[in-house]
């Protein structure tokens, strides 16, 4: 039988990891980096910012 130390958490590149939810920890491990551009404000008053999610293995996803 293997035993595992309580501090070893499954990594994503194991294939027999099967995803039940998405956690915090899960979200870190899935995302590269997050690009925030400059808010801009239109003609009407609205304020716009444009996000960049950048996954790991996939990249940006449009």
């Amino acid at each position: 039988m293997k035993t595992r130390s309580a501090n070893c958490k499954p990594s994503l590149t194991n294939p027999r990891r099967t995803l039940t939810e998405l956690t915090a920890p899960l979200l870190n491990e899935l995302i590269d980096k997050i690009v925030v551009h400059q808010a801009e404000n239109d003609e009407n008053g609205s304020r716009t910012q444009e996000i960049e999610i950048f996954y790991r293995f996939v990249g940006k996803i449009d």
